[in-house]
């Protein structure tokens, strides 16, 4: 399925306190990136790829106090990899 539920564990550990959360996508391994959907409770959101491919996922977050995390860019650690893939497996038959 092009659907699927993505479980986050998102936390300010400053004092200010979470203010929001969104999920960026990159289709193009991180070349370029394009805002996703607005995570509201912290814990999961629902995401759907637009088609069969490779994705980045990366989490941008801001406190209370207007500090954001960085937009990704670029390739790094601190982003997740996802495969859509909706194309059913070829089954063969062998005879001898």
């Amino acid at each position: 399925s092009l659907a699927v539920n993505l479980d986050l564990d998102i936390r300010d550990e400053g004092p200010a306190g979470l203010a929001s959360a969104q999920v960026w996508v990159s289709q193009d391994d991180g070349v370029s990136w394009s805002q996703g959907p607005v995570v509201a409770d912290y814990k999961t959101v629902a995401w759907k790829a637009p088609v069969d491919g490779r994705y980045r996922l990366a989490v941008v977050a801001e406190d209370k106090a207007k500090n954001q995390s960085a937009l990704p860019k670029g390739r790094s650690d601190d982003q997740f990899l996802l495969i859509a893939d909706t194309t059913a497996p070829l089954t063969y038959c062998f005879t001898s």
